[in-house]
């Protein structure tokens, strides 16, 4: 038997010490494997390998030398914990230069003990790497049972080696390390293993973080305007380079400091409102005129919050230069408002154009459109489609340059055939100006101002909803003016026989809304303006209209029952 049995439960408790010594200095020699780690992250992977399997031998190396013999030539550590976690987590390469280490100082070592020494070196390292190749700990966390049963695999195969041991002392030796090998050293396996994963995990997470940092700064760098941000004090904590040259200052001058310190007092006090505002949870965005370097220029500026005032966060801002797209703007408006005034000239010659061919209704087209736009600005409309109701209304009898002038000039009754020739100028009007782009329904209201709510118009017979909103306020419109309005064969009729027709006509033939917002103006004293010089009917109106009557006619020389012109029929020619 060999000497130290003789110790008892002596040798014991120096075991257990020297497992625990062993336990503590592989930990700390984790950590600086851990930090060397750290600072080789920029060397070729194969100089990492090579320096890692150097410290994980060298880790290897100071186990051995702090063992306990248990007899000459038979040595107790921690080597195989180790070369295990080491070749695990850090890769074979490192593993079998650690091992190699090991092997050759065992060697050295000598003793009967040095068959068993070196195959345990080999069998951890050998192990370790089919447990990390099956296993993919490289790719992948390992949880601390999967570590605790890494680490029984192991010491359980270096129980196994014990055979190799002299026949005299292979059983005394079994006895010996047998709980610490396969309950202390599994544990301390796993426990070690944790150590690395965590420690995996930090440097995984600070690569992150620097990457995050790297591409922020690379894309504040890169982004086409100013970006900055104030902690809950109002100091800069961050701005990129454009910001700074904005500024005529250097980065590092603008860091620390409030807008007070680097801004003229009226910035400094507007950027000061935006971050009051950001911090309400608002999310500014506002086009200012801004210094800029050395002069003064249109910057969209947003601001945010991020986090809360209360809670620790930051204020986030962008600057955008606009300068040139203002000025863009502004000269396309200036290029529309040209484009509109030359679409109003044409309106306008077309108009007068229509007027010279039927000089009796001379100044219609302009008076319905001052009362369409009247309606249609009682009943909400926004500013476009009170333009294009207005530009239609102007337009809207373009089409009786399709009739022949002699019916449009000519002051007795009209045939039926001749009525028919008027009523096509509503699709001959559609036809001149659905060429013309217009921003809004021209050509469409001008073809339906005719039609009524219950079809009984024309030329399509349309019904209901078929019918533009902006077709309707021109029908009323149109109705009002024309019975109000004189004609060859007719005085002006009285204001209260048109608002009677209105009335008696919203919801069946006109719109109800339209007829309400007409009469309205109408309450609130609005007057048409007039089309004659001097605003009275020529001299012979008032007998043709009596023949007409007489002759039982109305104005486009269809029979009315008894003579009597009918107020609906009257409207059509309008």
């Amino acid at each position: 038997m060999w000497a130290g049995r003789e110790r008892g439960g002596r040798l014991d408790s120096v075991l257990y010490v020297s497992l625990i010594k062993n336990a503590a200095l592989l930990v700390v020699l984790v950590f600086v494997y851990d930090y060397l780690a750290r600072g080789t992250r920029r060397w070729p992977p194969l100089v990492n390998q090579l320096v890692a399997g150097g410290v994980l031998g060298g880790v290897a190396f100071t186990l051995m030398a702090m063992s306990w013999p248990l007899s000459d030539g038979v040595f107790i550590d921690a080597r195989t914990v180790a070369l295990s976690t080491g070749t695990l987590f850090y890769g074979t390469v490192p593993g079998a230069i650690g091992g190699s280490i090991a092997a050759a100082f065992r060697i050295h070592q000598g003793g009967p003990g040095v068959s068993m020494g070196v195959a345990t070196i080999a069998m951890s390292v050998i192990v370790a790497a089919i447990w990390r190749r099956v296993r993919a700990t490289d790719r992948r966390d390992p949880g601390f049972r999967e570590l605790w049963a890494f680490g029984f695999a192991v010491h359980g195969c270096m129980l196994c080696l014990t055979c190799l041991l002299p026949r005299s002392m292979f059983v005394d030796v079994l006895q010996t390390i047998a709980v610490p090998v396969i309950v202390v050293f599994p544990l301390g396996a796993a426990l070690v293993g944790t150590v690395m994963v965590d420690q995996r995990r930090r440097r995984r997470a600070e690569r992150t973080l620097r990457q995050s940092e790297d591409r922020f700064l690379a894309f504040g760098e890169r982004f086409p305007g100013r970006m900055w941000m104030l902690d809950d004090e109002l100091r800069y904590i961050h701005v990129n380079t454009q910001f700074a040259e904005m500024l005529g200052r250097e980065r590092s001058d603008v860091l620390g400091r409030t807008p007070d310190d680097v801004w003229a007092p009226d910035v400094a006090r507007s950027l000061r409102d935006h971050c009051r505002r950001a911090l309400d949870g608002e999310t500014v965005d506002v086009i200012e005129y801004w210094p800029s370097g050395g002069e003064r220029r249109w910057v969209r500026a947003l601001a945010f919050s991020v986090g809360g005032a209360d809670r620790g966060g930051f204020i986030g801002g962008l600057m955008l230069d606009v300068t040139d797209m203002r000025q863009t703007e502004a000269e396309l408006m200036r290029h529309a408002e040209r484009l509109q005034q030359n679409v109003r000239g044409a309106v306008t010659a077309m108009g007068s154009l229509v007027e010279s061919r039927d000089p009796y209704t001379a100044g219609h087209e302009r008076r319905v459109a001052e009362l369409a736009v009247a309606i249609a600005e009682r009943m909400g409309w926004s500013r476009d489609q009170v333009e294009g109701l207005r530009m239609a209304a102007l337009v809207h009898d373009a089409g009786k340059v399709a009739v022949p002038a002699e019916i449009l000039s000519r002051p007795g009754r009209l045939s039926v055939h001749e009525f028919e020739l008027i009523k096509v100028h509503a699709r001959a009007g559609y036809d001149v100006l659905r060429s013309i782009r217009f921003d809004q329904p021209v050509a469409r209201t001008v073809l339906q101002h005719h039609e009524r709510l219950d079809g009984s118009g024309y030329p399509s017979g349309l019904r209901g909803d078929d019918i533009l909103p902006e077709a309707r306020v021109l029908a009323v419109a149109d109705v009002f003016e024309a019975m109000t309005s004189h004609r060859p064969y007719r005085p002006a009729l009285p204001h209260e026989v048109a608002v009677e027709e209105l009335r008696d006509g919203a919801g069946t033939r006109y719109d109800v809304a339209a007829v309400d917002a007409c009469l309205a103006a109408l309450e609130d004293g609005f007057i048409l303006s007039s089309g004659w010089d001097d605003g009275r009917p020529d001299a012979g109106a008032g007998d043709r209209w009596s023949e007409s009557r007489a002759e039982g006619l109305d104005l486009g020389g269809v029979p009315i029952a008894g003579g009597v012109p009918d107020t609906g029929a009257v409207l059509e020619e309008a």
